[in-house]
């Protein structure tokens, strides 16, 4: 039995459309991409959710993959990698946005604590 067998060529370049969505997504957002998380769990979880949204999306698909060029299907596979970073980094900056206003909420209680608590006058 052949590969083709099993998996449609429209299938396989399905795959790798949203493999460079998901991959450049994972590869950047805070929590999967720092060294905290090995490599074998986040290629795993990349390669698994791939292959699920892949079984989806496969016939959702609004072009016609078969007769495109191999310089489309790269540009396709760059824009889908962008997009993926571009998901990417507007998490960051809400991960962020978040991280900055509990310090702010943090000083501000530190400092309404100091006001409760003088230890200059035995309080």
């Amino acid at each position: 039995m052949k590969f083709s067998d099993y998996v449609s060529f429209r299938e396989f370049c399905t795959f790798f459309l949203v493999l460079a969505r998901i991959s450049s997504i994972f590869l950047f957002i805070p929590i999967y991409g720092g060294p905290l998380v090995p490599i074998y769990i986040k290629i795993s979880l990349v390669l698994v959710l791939s292959i699920f949204f892949t079984s989806i999306y496969s016939n959702t698909l609004g072009i016609n993959i078969e007769n495109l060029p191999l310089s489309v299907f790269g540009y396709l596979l760059l824009k889908e990698f962008l997009f993926g970073l571009t998901l990417a980094f507007f998490v960051n900056i809400f991960i962020s946005i978040t991280a900055i206003f509990g310090r702010i909420v943090s000083n501000l209680i530190g400092f309404s604590m100091v006001n409760l608590f003088d230890p200059t006058f035995g309080q």
